[in-house]
């Protein structure tokens, strides 16, 4: 009797595990919240926060909830109310597929960190070395642009640091031999390159600089190289499949499209989905912080545009 007594309880007590063990699998990450979101039992939720299947979480009023799914598919939550992760579970899996998977981690990695505050330690320090993007240029013309990296695009938005004394700009494209393809007088610090437009050398790879006319202050010059599909065709596949997987404007989508450009050297169109998720939602800390993150890995910092 006593045998059978303790199978029977052993086997409760597995089968009780098991069940809570399914409960506190993880089924989302919290990626970020603002406001005042909580789960049932009223504890708070915070960004790298797990979900697991039987959690059920409350939004506040004009309150934001970023999540991504185990398969990693994103979801934000901006309506008040209460919700059931089962349930959310079920919309983000009739929906998820292998390509957000593949760049996920980069997400979690980048609105999780725990080292943000050290960003944010290391930006005002950087700050209070250069004072300002101006003078910190010093005798050079720089371009928001890491010495070399890769672009995808036709299209594709460069800028510079604002030079003092300035009359206008002079952008300069031209091969790897100094040959010039393309030479542009402008008042703005912006420019939009198109690649149609100009003649593409056989190699697909350009230099592009921007002189300050007006000062003694030099250009730097900095590598373009254009992607083609039959030499990435991964990439192209990638990008291609990322459009059609995350095409509703949100700020998480622009953040899984910023993970693809970031991972793949595109640091152009990477800094613009880091700018447009940021656009989106402007209160939400951890999209700046993943921004800053990203200027900090490619040692341009000194060019974050908000305030932390």
């Amino acid at each position: 009797m006593k045998t059978l007594f303790k199978k029977s309880l052993f086997t409760t007590l597995g089968l009780a595990m098991s069940i809570y063990s399914m409960a506190q699998t993880e089924v989302f990450k919290v990626l970020a919240s603002r406001g005042k979101n909580t789960l049932a039992d009223g504890s708070a939720v915070f960004a790298g926060k797990k979900l697991g299947a039987s959690d059920v979480i409350k939004v506040g009023e004009g309150s934001y909830l970023g999540l991504i799914h185990s398969t990693g598919k994103t979801l934000e939550v901006k309506e008040a109310g209460t919700y059931k992760i089962g349930e959310l579970s079920s919309k983000a899996i009739a929906k998820s597929s292998s390509i957000t998977k593949k760049y996920s981690d980069y997400v979690i990695g980048e609105l999780t960190k725990a080292e943000s505050s050290d960003i944010h330690a290391n930006y005002q320090k950087n700050m209070k070395v250069t004072g300002s993007v101006e003078r910190a240029i010093g005798d050079f013309s720089k371009m928001i642009l890491p010495k070399q990296s890769n672009i995808i695009n036709n299209v594709n938005t460069l800028s510079w640091a604002k030079v003092a004394k300035a009359t206008s700009y002079t952008l300069e494209v031209s091969n790897m031999f100094d040959d010039i393809i393309l030479s542009k007088e402008l008042t703005d610090t912006v420019f939009i390159l198109d690649l149609a437009a100009v003649k593409m050398p056989k190699d697909q790879t350009i230099m592009v600089k921007v002189k300050a006319n007006g000062t003694d202050a030099q250009p730097d010059s900095y590598v373009l190289k254009s992607l083609v599909p039959t030499k990435s065709p991964e990439v192209f596949a990638d990008k291609d499949q990322l459009a059609k997987e995350f095409s509703d404007e949100s700020a998480l989508n622009y953040m899984m499209k910023a993970s693809f450009y970031a991972q793949n050297n595109l640091f152009v169109d990477a800094k613009d989905a880091f700018e447009k998720a940021i656009k989106l939602e402007p209160t939400v800390s951890e999209f700046k912080s993943a921004y800053m993150n990203f200027l900090s890995k490619n040692q341009l910092l000194q060019y974050y545009p908000y305030e932390k």
